[in-house]
């Protein structure tokens, strides 16, 4: 392990320490993910399963990145975690280019003439561009409010039926 942090300390992703770091929490995870790490190892330990999770991480240059961080217990012959084979791999450029793509979709959705909306597997209104928002609000299904926001649909509405489906 002390070689995958050196590795990642001298890529500038990590803080630079010499020594095990008990505050190791506090000093390289963002404060909001703290409790879903701890989470995700306590349960990788209770199950002796594979820990792998993606979350926030404080660089070494002080600003945020994202790291996935990935470990297999090896276990001794009495079946208990005798230590940990480990790594985490800064994702940071990658997540940055997905919502840089994400956004673009987003702004094109809402420059194209048509209503566009996506739905759940629930029939749940989980997006709007403008024109749907319009044209929902229009026809008294939907507030005006909601334009281009994820909006959720009230939850009491059933799905279509085919008889509540106009006929092509």
């Amino acid at each position: 392990m002390h070689q995958l942090k050196r590795r990642m300390e001298d890529r500038g992703f990590l803080a630079e320490t010499e020594e095990s770091n008990r505050n190791w929490l506090g000093k390289y995870i963002h404060p909001e993910d703290q409790p879903r790490v701890l989470a995700a190892i306590a349960e990788a330990i209770r199950t002796r399963g594979i820990f792998e999770l993606e979350h926030r991480v404080l660089q070494a240059d002080g600003s945020l990145g994202r790291t996935l961080s990935r470990a297999v217990p090896l276990l001794n012959d009495a079946g208990d975690i005798r230590e940990w084979f480990g790594m985490a791999s800064n994702i940071t450029e990658s997540r940055r280019a997905h919502e840089r793509e994400r956004e673009s979709e987003r702004q094109l959705l809402e420059v194209t003439a048509d209503g566009v909306l996506s739905l759940d597997r629930n029939w749940i209104v989980t997006y709007l561009n403008g024109n749907a928002a319009r044209l929902l609000a229009a026809s008294g299904d939907l507030p005006a409010a909601t334009s281009g926001r994820p909006s959720p649909a009230p939850s009491t509405r059933d799905p279509p039926t085919s008889s509540s489906v106009p006929a092509p």
